[in-house]
């Protein structure tokens, strides 16, 4: 996770909150949370090599 900026940092332990909170799909969560596409990417990348495919 050091490789991503503050920004997609943040996104990740959100999504990362939301999906052990409220017992979801993190397929279901990425897509609510706000931000760049490129900074999705990323987020997705972290939690499964290639997911990010989608958000690019």
């Amino acid at each position: 996770m050091d490789h991503l900026t503050e920004t997609q940092q943040r996104i990740y332990r959100e999504t990362l909150d939301k999906v052990i909170g409220e017992g979801r799909d993190v397929r279901d969560v990425l897509p609510l949370i706000e931000g760049a596409s490129e900074d999705l990417a990323a987020v997705a990348d972290e939690f499964c090599a290639g997911a990010g495919e989608g958000y690019r």
